[in-house]
């Protein structure tokens, strides 16, 4: 399971926790996408939840992202917490996974710590959440 680091306020202090990267998904590390699909759709007939039937779809991590994940998460396949600054309005993170990428990150929640990035991926885009401190904010 892909995650990633954020943080969080509460009982008057700030906590860092880790949370699923992809959390509607489940993801499967696999060489053949065509034999994986093959497994899935003798599946697809018994997901259910709650005795509600689950809505599935096979979507395909193209090499690029997928190599982009792997440089950004690590062997441990977590998403540290990066930190940066504002300066006359642009971003630049200066440590963590996210430096050198602040072109993927589409919005910042200062508040709560969080990048929102955007990767293209095959036809759709993915969104992603990232922690991201921003220390410093100048005019």
């Amino acid at each position: 399971m892909l995650t990633y680091e954020r943080m969080r306020k509460y009982e008057g202090a700030w906590h860092l926790e880790r949370w699923n990267l992809f959390p509607e998904c489940v993801i499967f590390e696999c060489k053949g996408e065509e034999e994986l699909r093959q497994i899935l759709q003798g599946l697809e007939k018994e997901l259910f939840l709650n005795g509600d039937r689950i809505e599935t779809r096979v979507i395909a991590i193209e090499k690029a992202e997928e190599e982009m994940l792997k440089e950004m998460s690590g062997a441990g396949r977590n998403l540290s917490m990066s930190k940066g600054v504002i300066r006359k309005g642009k971003l630049q993170v200066l440590e963590g996974p996210l430096q050198g990428r602040e072109k993927l990150i589409r919005k910042v929640d200062r508040h709560k710590r969080i990048a929102f990035l955007t990767v293209e991926g095959v036809g759709d885009e993915m969104c992603l959440q990232a922690g991201l401190e921003i220390t410093e904010k100048t005019a």
